[in-house]
């Protein structure tokens, strides 16, 4: 790995909220701030390798256009849809075509679920102030 040295300037009041924590820790000070950065900033790393790219482009965006993914819901058609295709699942009568289009329908759903977690995880670690939220609900 590769390491960056910088130079940062702590307000009086952080640096010593840093330097009582490495004292109870019983670490140096720079170890403990990287642990600080580490555990602040949002991670993928439990998140599969072909999702990654997609959340990490979503860094960059706006708290409007984050905001816009939190409140995205699926269509209700395809809402509908994936109901009746449950339901007709739960009596194994699906057609390979049916199950087929089950399984990209729960793909579709189980992706903009891990992209409204990670846009809600963004604009939480940027300060953004909601503490509830009444999100809309997609497919069960």
């Amino acid at each position: 790995m590769t390491a960056h040295f910088i130079t940062v300037e702590l307000p009086e009041v952080l640096f010593k909220k840093v330097e009582r924590a490495a004292k109870g820790l019983n670490q140096p000070v720079p170890q403990v701030l990287l642990k600080i950065v580490e555990r602040g900033l949002p991670s993928l790393d439990k998140i599969p390798a072909g999702h990654r790219s997609d959340l990490e482009a979503m860094e960059t965006w706006s708290d409007q256009k984050l905001w816009r993914v939190v409140h995205e819901e699926l269509p209700t058609n395809w809402q509908q849809e994936y109901s009746d295709l449950l339901d007709k699942n739960q009596q194994s009568e699906l057609s390979s075509i049916e199950e087929a289009r089950l399984d990209a329908l729960q793909a579709k759903a189980n992706r903009l679920m891990l992209q409204k977690s990670y846009a809600l995880a963004l604009l939480k670690w940027r300060g953004t102030k909601s503490a509830t939220l009444d999100l809309p609900t997609t497919i069960n």
